[in-house]
């Protein structure tokens, strides 16, 4: 196994010019994969009746459909693909047909048109309408197919695959479900909003927020099915333009503005209105329709144009006064640009309604808009219901009785069931019971100790705020009480950070690396975490934080906004962030009880969780980066993670799943020395229509990667779709069945009525909403060779959702999926670069990607890191070193020593006296040789392994030390019976070219390079800080003391000693507690077949 492949446990792929292209699908995976059939319903759990927000829908098309193609040119968007097709029907283009438009290219009806198979053309005129010139569109009608519903009907009754066909027909019924609705109201994505008499809800910055309403059909337990629900979507304000400025601005009042705007606001102001149409109101009933391109540099009436009816250059501002006899009241505000050289005053504009917001919201606007459609359960239902009697109103919409679709109106009941909540286990030391069931999903984190918890020695905290709106009391207060709270979380804190204030708007990377020096108060162990207070949210400053501490300086950070700091009592929030530091440091904060993962524990099993980040609004140029992270012991708490950089932008398909995943199989056989004979892969952001795609892509790449790594029996892959977004609510029937807020109960599970017969699905409510409506996750199992049964799948997704370590309660999805959400995240804060790197997976092109996080960084992504062995930090500058070859032989051979590698970095937590701790403190073997201010060169550049053993010697021996050391990291056990003798080689090689040249030159000529006891030299030694060192026997004469420097190289040896029985020690208590915990499982199920084909 090459030491590079494990070196990370955060790797980055990247795609290389010149590797070899995509394989072509495996022909013999794709014969034999097929979509996993239902089991049978689960049977565990309490039933109960539940009602959802779906109907039933009674009847179908018994006729044949008939498929147009609608091709516009010249081409245009869907709006006006609408008009078009509206006037063709007005114009009765369609004859005594009802067809119906899906808005792209599609038209659908349940009789044949008047046209030609082949197609006929037909010119359709526009007239103009404001901006917008008047036009003729030519426009295609061709016949594409019949479609039998048939097919459909069959696949409900489960005697049928779902196919393209089948999809078709689903697609066709949505197309007529949602035309009328589309045409009446306005349309944002899937829903329509309808104007409403209430009043308006008003997000941070202006914009405004509308409730709107969607609906879906699609298939259910024998029958079709229709979802309806309430939706929500951000538009800019109808109304008058000033209005909406002064909100953008933060104005109280438009009053406001009559001083001006800065520069700033006012590139603020043209990035929130650059596209806005706004509509003329100064020329009476003349209300001229324009789009906002910018606004101009200067105000009003300083702006100057060219009149060129009366051939002079005046100010807008004068225009106005003398044209329309309007004289502007706001003339301090710059105009707007509309077509070349517009420019219209700002107060003679009104915004035309339903225009949608597309820029990204910002958290405040977020957080507003969370608080305005948070609603209860039974409010959400009630909106629902009028939302189907007076919006949608199935039963009077002509295009449904066209095609014979009937609904009933009435919202479905449907079976479901309540798990048995798991039990969850803290450490024995907790002042209230540490092993108990979890009621409503969560539990209070009072009076408990951590399951295992990590030291923290060294911490410090940056402020990068003004004393002003974050004093130093204030903050001093606050780490008490974060202090006190991991003091009773059971772990081992040191004394008081440092508090250090830096400019936010200064250099960063030095903030960040004057904290760090900072937390370096215990010298016996290197810094362990910095505290980032930040002024505000969103901010740049985060960004740059984790991509700074996590590629360049190495530290654990923990982010608090500065307002979270006003009150220091809050012990939630300290609780909160103390299980987040207890996870990052590499601790355990809870596990359940064994009986509660026998499903995984009894045979070596990997859960996998992977994502993909795709740019937002506004991030075209980014790439979409995909995560990937997986179990690595029995309880499922410890993730190993992998990232990469997908080709193609937007693409939902892992593209080097086979490359992350084999690494992933490597870490967990070197953690286990064995491999997983099951893989258990939770799939987010798929959906239902790239099924198939998955299937044969991701899902043959794993079969791929199993074929290169096991010899033989490679382990049964159960593939598990989980879906968040998506409509589906349930409220109880029963009250008694609810919690406080009207929500179903964490563990309720529905797995029949609104899912397929056939298919392996099912909804698992897992948490407990704190407000509004809680939103199930729909888990779907794709291909399961495990054969595992309802109740076995169901009750193990459930138990997995308590198992997160960044909060006390269970969440909505399994942690392997909200870890690979966050690790995406994470790396999308990192800079791009053009990285033309290694074979990684088979792609023909380099494309972007993002720094490699270094060794000892892998630990702070979520405690992606095995922790066990936790005296060792990786510098990423020596293995940089090894990778690029710029290491000097020499180097190499201490880099390569048999048991422990040395590297740079930082030797702790040994456990040894105070003396040997201070001396593996300093740096140690960075190089032996001649002072740098002497010479830099080593003595001889060649291998030390080919000095012969019988030379050792430690006579005259003096190790110089330097700030950049070399620290020992175990490598592999069997490795552990040559490290004496590589240090005795060390001391043998480098004695004997001393002793030559004492021989040769005289004792006083070793004074300059430190090789004897120097007052003036001024560098570190072995010498304990309380040593003496020998007096000399004259005021102006020292001498070389042979005895002291033999007994340091022994007290070394000594403690290279200590040094390997204390790891034997450590991997003995190791394999004691891990055979406890059940890990003994997989350490006797290894045979032949579990070694690795590397």
């Amino acid at each position: 196994m090459s030491k590079r492949s494990l070196s990370t446990n955060v790797k980055v792929n990247v795609n290389e010019e010149g590797a070899k292209k995509i394989k072509p699908l495996d022909i013999k995976y794709a014969v034999e994969l097929q979509i996993a059939s239902r089991p049978g319903l689960g049977q565990d759990g309490r039933p109960i009746e539940l009602r959802t927000n779906y109907l039933k829908v009674t009847a179908l098309p018994e006729k044949t459909l008939f498929h147009y193609n609608f091709i516009v040119e010249p081409p245009v968007k869907t709006p006006l693909s609408f008009k078009l097709f509206s006037i063709m029907a007005f114009q009765n283009h369609f004859g005594d047909a009802m067809p119906i438009f899906d808005g792209n290219n599609s038209i659908y009806c349940t009789k044949p048109l008047p046209f030609n198979d082949e197609g006929e053309i037909k010119e359709v005129s526009l007239e103009a309408d404001g901006p917008r010139k008047a036009k003729s569109f030519h426009i295609t009608i061709r016949k594409i197919e019949e479609i039998n519903i048939e097919r459909l009907l069959n696949y409900l009754k489960g005697s049928a695959q779902l196919t393209g066909e089948i999809q078709t027909c689903v697609t066709i019924l949505n197309t007529v479900l949602n035309y009328k609705p589309r045409n009446n109201f306005a349309v944002v994505k899937r829903g329509v909003f309808p104007e409403t008499n209430d009043r308006p809800k008003y997000l941070y910055g202006g914009i405004e927020l509308k409730t709107g309403f969607c609906q879906s059909m699609r298939p259910g337990w024998g029958y079709m099915i229709v979802n309806v629900d309430t939706c929500a979507a951000v538009f800019h304000p109808d109304g008058s333009l000033l209005d909406y400025v002064a909100k953008i601005l933060g104005k109280r009042n438009v009053e406001e503005l009559r001083r001006g705007i800065s520069d700033s606001e006012r590139r603020n102001l043209e990035r929130n209105l650059k596209g806005l149409i706004i509509k003329v109101i100064h020329r009476g009933e003349k209300q001229t329709k324009y789009k906002i391109e910018r606004l101009t540099s200067q105000a009003a009436d300083f702006t100057t144009f060219t009149n060129k009816k009366e051939g002079v250059e005046m100010s807008v501002a004068d225009y106005f006064a003398q044209t329309y006899n309007h004289s502007l009241e706001f003339k301090s505000l710059p105009c707007l640009v509309v077509k070349k050289n517009l420019f219209i005053p700002m107060e003679v504009c009104d915004i035309l309604p339903g225009q949608k917001y597309e820029k990204t919201i910002g958290d405040k606007a977020k957080a507003d808009m969370i608080k305005f459609t948070a609603c209860k359960p039974q409010e959400r239902f009630d909106k629902i219901e009028n939302c189907i009697q007076n919006i949608f109103k199935h039963n009077e919409d002509e295009n449904l009785r066209d095609f014979e679709i009937k609904i009933d109106p009435k919202m479905m009941t449907v079976d479901g069931r309540v798990l048995k909540s798991p039990t969850v286990m803290f450490n024995a030391n907790s002042k209230q019971q540490n092993i108990f069931p979890v009621q409503n999903g969560r539990w209070n984190p009072k009076d408990l100790v951590l399951l295992r918890t990590k030291p923290l020695h060294n911490w410090s905290v940056l402020v990068l705020a003004d004393r002003r709106s974050c004093p130093m009391e204030q903050v001093k207060r606050c780490m008490i009480g974060l202090k006190q709270k991991l003091i009773e979380f059971g772990m081992e804190v040191g004394n008081d950070p440092y508090i250090n204030y830096e400019n936010p708007q200064g250099n960063i990377e030095s903030s960040l690396q004057i904290s760090v020096q900072k937390a370096h108060n215990n010298k016996s162990f290197p810094p362990q975490l910095l505290i980032v207070i930040i002024p505000r949210k969103p901010s740049p400053l985060y960004g740059e934080v984790k991509m700074i501490a996590d590629t360049k300086i190495g530290i654990v950070t923990q982010c608090i906004l500065a307002e979270k700091l006003r009150n220091p009592n809050n012990k939630s929030l300290w609780a909160n962030i103390g299980l987040k530091i207890n996870a990052k440091l590499g601790g355990h904060n809870c596990n359940l009880i064994k009986e509660e993962l026998s499903t995984i524990g009894k045979v070596p099993t990997m859960i996998v969780g992977a994502d993909i980040s795709h740019p937002g609004v506004g991030q075209k140029d980014q790439p979409s980066i995909a995560a990937v992270c997986a179990s690595v012991e029995p309880n499922a708490t410890t993730y190993y993670g992998r990232i990469s950089v997908n080709k193609q932008i937007r693409n939902e398909t892992i593209e080097c799943l086979g490359e992350m995943i084999s690494d992933l199989l490597k870490a967990f056989y070197e953690k286990n020395k064995v491999l997983p004979k099951r893989m258990i892969f939770y799939r987010d952001g798929v959906s239902e229509g790239q099924f198939r795609s998955v299937l044969n892509r991701e899902v043959i790449a794993l079969k791929n990667a199993f074929d290169k790594i096991y010899q033989k029996d490679p382990p049964n892959l159960t593939f598990i779709i989980a879906q968040k977004r998506h409509h589906t609510r349930f409220i109880p029937i029963n009250r008694r069945d609810a919690d406080k807020l009207g929500n179903c109960i964490p563990g309720t599970v529905v797995d029949q009525s609104i899912v397929h017969c056939n298919e392996f699905d099912f909804y698992l409510q897992s948490h407990s909403g704190l407000q509004g409506t809680t939103r199930p996750t729909h888990y779907y199992v794709l291909h399961d060779e495990n054969k595992f049964g309802a109740d076995e799948i169901q009750n193990l997704t459930y138990r997995l959702c308590y198992l997160y370590a960044r909060c006390s309660s269970a969440i909505s999805v399994v942690p392997p999926i909200a870890y690979a959400h966050l690790l995406a995240a994470r790396a999308r804060l990192y800079p791009t670069i053009e990285v033309p790197g290694e074979q990684n997976c088979e792609e023909s092109e380099s494309i972007s990607s993002i720094p490699l996080v270094s060794k000892e960084l892998a630990k702070v992504i979520m405690n992606l890191y095995d922790t066990e062995n936790d005296y060792v930090i990786y510098n990423i500058e020596s293995m940089n070193k090894i990778k690029g070859g710029s290491m000097t032989p020499f180097e190499e051979s201490l880099f390569y020593l048999n048991k422990y590698t040395l590297t740079g970095g930082y030797l702790y937590k040994l456990g040894f006296s105070k003396k040997i701790r201070r001396i593996l403190s300093k740096p140690i073997l960075s190089y032996i040789g001649f002072p740098s201010s002497y010479d830099s060169k080593p003595y001889i550049e060649s291998n030390i392994q080919s000095v012969p053993a019988a030379s050792l010697n430690a006579t005259h021996l003096r190790v110089r030390l330097s700030p950049r050391n070399f620290i020992l990291e175990e490598e592999q056990e069997q490795r552990n019976d040559n490290i004496l003798a590589a240090v005795g080689i060390i001391a043998a090689y480098y004695s004997s070219i001393v002793f030559i040249y004492v021989f040769l030159f005289g004792v006083d000529s070793m004074k300059p390079w430190g090789l004897i006891h120097s007052g003036c030299c001024g560098l570190p030694t072995f010498v304990d800080q309380d040593d003496e060192p020998n007096e000399p026997n004259e005021p102006n004469e020292q001498v070389l003391n042979i005895e002291s420097m033999d007994e340091r190289v022994k007290e070394l040896e000594k403690i290279l000693k200590c040094i390997v029985n204390d790891t034997r020690k450590n991997r003995s208590n190791s394999n004691k507690n891990n055979n406890s915990s059940g890990s003994s499982i997989y350490s006797n199920s290894t045979n032949d077949n579990d070694k690795l084909d590397v």
